[in-house]
């Protein structure tokens, strides 16, 4: 097997099929994760779940660096875990229903065994406002805002 697709079927190591200039931005947002989330991200056995799980259901094996990534934006919190079965059916070129067993037996094999350190880290960045919010920067302060005059009254006849 070629030693660079073992490789970019790691999580880690499926940022590889980005372009050079977005790779990158991922390394410390993933040197960020609770350390239990980057074992998962760097092992080279989550690179043979991956591989052996696209294998098994005979999505072709050049494929598995995308399925990687998207786990890796699920742990970043880019997507989320629903929306697994749907990108793989993009991805791999499969039906629904195929595209949601290997979700099932990825979000079991992987998420699962973490799920708790997983959701308490999601829902610590959730809370961490983006710097693509909007919040209240773009909102008006109606109670300091000076109102606007007074239209002279109608005339009547």
């Amino acid at each position: 097997m070629d030693q660079l697709l073992e490789y970019k079927s790691v999580p880690f190591g499926s940022i590889l099929t980005l372009p050079d200039d977005n790779w990158q931005n991922y390394i410390p947002r993933i040197l960020a994760l609770p350390q239990s989330l980057q074992k998962l991200i760097f092992s080279s056995r989550t690179g043979a779940f991956i591989r052996g799980t696209v294998k098994t259901y005979n999505a072709p094996l050049e494929k598995s660096p995308f399925v990687a990534f998207a786990i890796l934006q699920i742990f970043l919190g880019e997507k989320k875990l629903t929306q697994l079965a749907s990108t793989l059916t993009t991805e791999l070129s499969i039906s629904p229903d195929t595209a949601g067993k290997i979700a099932r037996e990825i979000e079991k094999e992987l998420f699962a065994p973490i799920a708790l350190e997983f959701g308490q880290y999601l829902s610590v960045t959730e809370k961490i406002p983006s710097p693509q919010a909007g919040g209240a920067r773009n909102v008006l302060d109606l109670k300091t805002q000076n109102r606007p005059p007074m239209p002279p009254p109608i005339p009547s006849r």
